[in-house]
């Protein structure tokens, strides 16, 4: 029968400290691992949620256009990027005045829309700036929870949605 000695007994209880060190490094890349992609969960979701949100107000313009579809086929729904609505208290005015400000008050003062009917079709636009952070080492993130630092400088990716309809 094999026996262990004394020494060798009390060499082997308890944890030794570079054991402990090691797991809670191991421990400690998980925990940031998790988290930066929990922060991309939320920043994929907020993209997700953006480009919803345009889709819902170009389907909301749609169904003006086909409430009106003599006026979209003559272009009286028709506005440029950049061009602002007049509320001029008619159906069409009304329409894209408030269409636009949805647009602005959903996806930020940068969001854009514009409408171009012709004889059969017409096709709608929504564009949006997102900002992002990009760093000393040209790694682009999302806007940091934590603050901004002087370092990193603020660059603007622009989204758009396009689609075309049948008033």
């Amino acid at each position: 029968m094999i026996t262990l000695s004394r020494w060798s007994k009390s060499k082997q209880k308890g944890i030794t400290l570079i054991e402990i060190l090691v797991t809670v490094l191991v421990l400690s890349i998980g925990a940031l691992s998790m988290s930066s992609l929990q922060m991309r969960s939320v920043k994929t979701n907020q993209d997700a949620l953006s480009y919803s949100l345009a889709v819902i107000q170009l389907h909301s313009i749609s169904d003006a256009l086909h409430v009106a579809r003599e006026d979209a086929l003559e272009g009286h729904f028709n506005i440029a990027l950049g061009k602002e609505a007049v509320n001029d208290n008619s159906f069409i005015g009304m329409s894209l005045f408030n269409w636009r400000h949805s647009i602005r008050t959903l996806l930020g003062d940068h969001a854009d829309s514009s409408i171009h009917c012709d004889e059969t079709v017409c096709e709608l636009i929504v564009t949006w700036v997102e900002a992002k952070k990009q760093d000393n080492e040209g790694q682009i993130s999302a806007n940091s929870v934590s603050g901004s630092s002087t370092s990193d400088s603020d660059i603007s990716v622009p989204k758009m949605v396009r689609i075309e309809v049948q008033p």
